[in-house]
């Protein structure tokens, strides 16, 4: 999906967008861990 002609703000906001999720998706499996259920960012 990288795409050097696109320039470096694309590609640094699209690095950004899937930093975010990896997180969101960590905090989800953190939650389920502790046997509560996964609370989606409203």
């Amino acid at each position: 999906m990288y795409d050097s002609s696109s320039g470096s703000p694309r590609t640094a906001n699209t690095w950004g967008k899937f930093a975010v999720h990896e997180k969101q998706e960590a905090n989800r499996a953190a939650t389920a861990s502790h046997g509560e259920l996964p609370r989606l960012p409203s």
